[in-house]
C-alpha cells in the first residue's frame, strides 16, 4: 500500500483506527494538513490540553502556540513529506494560558479524503525542568572553577589531568593539550621540584602540609613565572589526585624587589637617598612620625594623589581626605604589630576629585637628618585592578498508522495474548531474540513471556514490568511506567515502557516501549560534570564564594569551616557584611565599587572579617561582578585567602 493511499478506511478498520488514537495514552490529534485546522483529537489531548472536543474542532494548531513560535510552525509545514520522520521540540500553550514543552512527531495520512497529518504530542516538561535544573547546579559549579581569577589544576600520577582557563593563560597555552597530560614535573622549575615533589608525597600520604608557598613555574615560552600555590590531595575521577590553586605573583614580586633596592640606596646614603627619592616612578612620601604631617614627597606622589606640592605640604592624610579615621588606625596597628615597618599592605587611598587609587603601601621608620621620619611607599595598582576585573506516519489502514509510530507498541487481551505489534515492536523483538532468547510476536502471551525470564534469567525488570501490566489490566492502577537497562551486544541501551488500560477490549492494555538512551546518557555525563566540578570547588583550601546584588551569600565551599569556623548554612542567605569587621564597611564599598566596571576585570582586595569566636581575620580577595540577562548584575564571586 502506499504512503499516502487515498483509499478510504473499511468501516471496521475505521473503527479500529479511532479505537487506537483515542485510547493512546500520549495526546494525538489529526489535522488538515493546509488550513491546519483540527480534524480529530484523543482523550489525552483534552485531558492535557483542557479544551473541549468542540473547542479543538473550531481551532488550528496555530492557537495552541505561543505568537513567537508560529513562524517557524508555518515554515515547518512547506517542508517535504520526508522531513516529518524526525521528532520536533515546541513549546504549547493550555487552555488556562500555561506552556509546557512537548515532543511532537508528525506523520502525513489521508483522514476522510482530506491531506492530513497525525501528530503526537509527548509532554515533556518535567523532564526538561529537571534538565535545565541539573544543567544550572553543573553550570554554577563549573563557573566557580572556570572563572575563578586564580588558576585551579588537578594533577595525576605526575600529569596534569584538569587545568581552567586562568591556568592555560599563566602558561601562556593556546591550546588546553598543551598542558593537559603535560608533566607536573616539566612545569615546576628545577630548582624547586625537589621541594615539590616532596610535598606532593607527603600530600598523597596523608601528611600535614604547610600552604601557600612561593614556587616558579616553566612556561610554553621558557619564560619563568612566580606563583603562590596551595595544595590538597582529593579524588579525581575515583583516582588519587593533588588539586592545586595557584596564584600569579609575579608582579608582587617585581615590586618586592623594587622596595628592596630603594631600601639598599637608602641605607647607602642620605644623598643617594634624595637623588632616588626624587627620581623614583613609584610614589614617595616622608611624614612625621609623631604628627603625620606630609614633609615632603617626590614628584609621582603628587601625581598619585592629584594635589600639589603647596597643597599637601605640612597636611596630614586625614586632612587631604586620603585615608579615613579606621584606615589610619590600621595602619598604626600594623605598624606596631609588625616592628614598625609595614610591607605590601594593600590599600585605597582617596585622590583629589574623590578619584579612587589602589596601591600596595609600605611604610617604614628611617632618620633622616636625625628627624624621625615615616618613608612611605606607594606602588600604584589601579590600574592593574581594573583590569583583573573585567508522532509517527501514518495511512488509511490501522496498520500503517502502527507502522509508522518509531516505539514499540504492542496490544494485549484480557489474557496477555498479544493481538497487534506495530514494525517497530516487530523489530525490536527480532533483534532482541537473538540474544535473548524471547519470541514475543502476535499470538504469544506475553505475560508468560515475562514469566519465564524471571525464572530463567531472574530479571528483575521483567519481574516490575509483569507486576505493573497485571495492576492496570485488574483495574487497581490507572497507568503503569517503567524505565530499565536493555543492552544490545553493541551498545548499552534505556528504554521507558508504558501501560494504559483498554477498556473497549474488555481489560487488555496498550504497551510503548520508548528508547531513551540519549536522554540518560545526557543526563549521566551531565551528573558526572556537575559532580565534578563540586568536587573542586569543595575541596577547595582557599575560599571560593558568590553574593547576589543585595551581599547575600548564595554559596561558600566547605573552607568556611576553617576559615571562619562556621558551617557553609550558617552563612549561605546571610549578608557577607554580617560577617566582616565592623569597620570596613567603607572600605568595602569601595571595593565594590570598584569591581563594577566597563570590562568586569576582576579586582584584588584585603578586608577584615571575624571569626565565629569573635577574632579578626584579613582575607585577601580576588573578585569578580557576575551579570545576567540583559548585561544585568546578578552578584559577584570569587576567591579569598586568609593572610592573617
Amino acid at each position: 500500500m502506499s504512503k499516502q493511499s487515498s483509499s478510504l478506511l473499511a468501516t471496521d478498520e475505521q473503527q479500529a483506527f479511532e479505537l487506537l488514537i483515542d485510547h493512546h495514552p500520549t495526546p494525538t490529534w489529526i489535522i488538515n494538513r493546509e488550513t491546519l485546522a483540527f480534524l480529530e483529537v484523543n482523550h489525552a489531548a483534552i485531558e492535557t490540553y483542557g479544551y473541549s472536543r468542540a473547542e479543538f474542532l473550531a481551532m488550528t494548531i496555530k492557537d495552541i502556540r505561543p505568537t513567537e513560535d508560529i513562524p517557524r510552525l508555518l515554515e515547518l509545514m512547506k517542508l517535504d513529506q520526508s522531513e516529518w520522520l524526525q521528532p520536533e521540540q515546541w513549546r504549547h500553550r493550555r487552555k488556562d494560558g500555561t506552556l509546557i514543552d512537548v515532543k511532537i512527531m508528525a506523520h502525513l495520512i489521508t483522514y476522510n479524503g482530506q491531506p492530513a497529518n497525525l501528530v503526537t504530542a509527548q509532554d515533556i516538561t518535567a523532564q526538561v525542568q529537571a534538565e535545565k535544573r541539573l544543567w544550572e547546579s553543573e553550570t554554577r559549579y563549573r563557573q566557580l572553577v572556570e572563572m575563578s581569577p586564580d588558576a585551579i589544576a588537578v594533577h595525576q600520577a605526575g600529569h596534569v589531568v584538569f587545568c581552567n582557563p586562568v591556568g592555560f593563560q599563566i602558561m601562556r597555552a593556546s591550546r588546553p593539550e598543551e598542558v593537559i597530560g603535560k608533566p607536573i614535573e616539566a612545569i615546576v622549575h628545577p630548582d624547586d621540584w625537589p621541594a615539590a615533589q616532596d610535598r606532593i608525597r607527603r600530600l598523597l600520604a596523608g601528611e600535614p602540609v604547610l600552604y601557600p608557598v612561593e614556587e616558579r613555574y616553566i612556561r610554553l615560552d621558557k619564560t619563568i613565572v612566580n606563583v603562590e600555590v596551595s595544595a590538597v590531595s582529593i579524588i579525581f575521577e575515583n583516582e588519587p589526585a593533588i588539586q592545586i590553586i595557584a596564584r600569579d605573583i609575579s608582579a608582587r614580586k617585581k615590586n618586592e624587589r623594587r622596595l628592596r633596592e630603594a631600601d639598599e640606596r637608602l641605607r647607602q646614603s642620605e644623598g643617594k637617598f634624595a637623588i632616588a627619592f626624587r627620581s623614583s616612578p613609584v610614589p614617595l612620601a616622608l611624614t612625621r612620625f609623631d604628627t603625620g604631617q606630609l614633609v615632603d614627597a617626590n614628584a609621582s606622589f603628587f601625581s598619585f594623589i592629584g594635589y600639589t606640592r603647596d597643597e599637601a605640604i605640612g597636611k596630614t592624610g586625614d586632612e587631604l581626605g586620603l585615608i579615613t579615621a579606621q584606615q589610619r588606625e590600621l595602619i598604626i596597628e600594623t605598624l606596631v604589630s609588625q616592628d614598625g615597618a609595614i610591607r605590601n599592605l594593600e590599600m585605597t587611598f582617596r585622590a583629589k576629585g574623590n578619584q579612587i587609587r589602589h596601591c600596595f603601601f609600605s611604610m617604614e621608620q628611617i632618620t633622616l637628618a636625625g628627624e624621625a621620619l615615616l618613608l612611605s611607599t606607594f606602588t600604584d595598582i589601579t590600574e592593574r585592578k581594573y583590569t583583573e576585573v573585567a508522532l509517527q506516519q501514518k495511512e488509511a489502514f490501522t496498520r500503517d498508522v502502527l507502522d509508522s509510530l518509531t516505539a514499540q507498541l504492542v496490544v494485549l487481551d484480557a489474557e496477555g495474548v498479544i493481538v497487534t505489534v506495530n514494525a517497530a515492536w516487530d523489530r525490536f523483538a527480532r533483534e532482541n531474540s537473538r540474544f535473548q532468547g524471547r519470541d514475543i510476536f502476535v499470538g504469544v502471551n506475553y505475560l508468560d513471556a515475562l514469566e519465564r525470564a524471571i525464572t530463567r534469567d531472574n530479571d528483575q525488570s521483567a519481574q516490575k514490568a509483569l507486576t505493573g501490566i497485571q495492576a492496570v489490566m485488574s483495574g487497581s492502577q490507572p497507568t503503569f511506567s517503567l524505565e530499565y537497562y536493555c543492552p544490545s551486544t553493541t551498545q548499552a541501551r534505556w528504554f521507558i515502557m508504558r501501560v494504559t488500560p483498554l477498556a473497549d477490549l474488555k481489560q487488555g492494555v496498550i504497551i510503548i516501549h520508548e528508547n531513551i538512551t540519549e536522554q540518560v546518557q545526557a543526563h549521566q555525563a551531565l551528573q558526572a560534570s556537575e559532580e565534578k566540578y563540586r568536587h573542586l570547588v569543595e575541596t577547595s583550601h582557599d575560599l571560593i564564594w558568590a553574593v547576589n546584588n543585595a551581599g547575600e551569600i548564595t554559596f561558600i565551599n566547605p573552607a568556611a569551616r576553617r576559615v571562619f569556623g562556621r558551617e557553609p548554612a550558617e552563612m549561605i542567605g546571610r549578608p557577607y557584611v554580617d560577617f566582616t569587621s565592623p569597620d570596613q564597611a567603607e572600605s568595602i564599598a569601595a571595593s565594590w565599587a570598584t569591581m563594577i566596571n566597563p570590562e568586569d576585570r576582576m579586582i584584588n582586595y584585603a578586608n577584615w572579617f571575624l571569626h565565629k569566636d569573635g577574632t579578626r581575620l584579613l582575607l585577601n580577595t580576588n573578585a569578580v561582578i557576575h551579570r545576567g540577562a540583559e548585561d544585568t548584575i546578578v552578584g559577584a564571586m570569587g576567591t579569598s585567602q586568609d593572610i592573617t
